[in-house]
């Protein structure tokens, strides 16, 4: 099972992210949608901390999945803990044009963030506002080699190979 967490704030609508979730073709799956007045990175350790998934994956609320997305991560998985999951922007205009442009330089580098991880993993350092992110992200790689790999849909995708025991160790 997956535990995808989504940390909202008062009054969001995540209809738009629920429904893309829901229209997947993999479903063996939890939705934790935590609000609770927090930052982010808080928010989203008190969805790890209930997530009773073999994995997790950790979305924003302006983010949608592809109906395929699941499987392949699942399916990816196979020996590994971790996985880099490359964003598309998909609106219209300006900004969404360059940030579709930008995104392409950096699938599977520094700036790319974990988002799809095997349980138990860390949890996200509540001292950081922002960047708690890449924080997490250098945390599970620094206990990991990282690998890159087409994914079904012919984006790169990274993988991280890890001993699972050391995430245990985390928490």
């Amino acid at each position: 099972m997956i535990s995808i967490i989504i940390p909202i704030r008062r009054g969001e609508d995540i209809s738009g992210l629920l429904g893309s979730i829901h229209a997947s073709t993999y479903k063996d799956y939890e939705v934790i949608v935590v609000d609770e007045g927090k930052e982010r990175s808080e928010q989203r350790n008190i969805g790890i901390g209930k997530a009773k998934g073999e994995y997790l994956l950790i979305l924003d609320s302006d983010q949608y999945l592809h109906r395929c997305l699941l499987a392949e991560c699942v399916s990816l998985m196979k020996g590994y803990d971790a996985l880099y999951i490359p964003e598309i922007q998909i609106g219209k205009g300006l900004f969404n044009y360059i940030r579709r442009w930008e995104r392409g330089f950096y699938t599977c580098t520094p700036v790319d963030c974990v988002r799809f991880v095997k349980a138990p993993c860390p949890l996200f350092d509540t001292t950081m506002s922002g960047p708690e992110d890449s924080s997490w992200d250098r945390e599970i790689k620094g206990k990991s080699q990282l690998l890159c790999e087409e994914s079904l849909t012919g984006r790169r995708v990274c993988n991280t190979r890890t001993n699972s025991s050391t995430f245990s160790n985390l928490r």
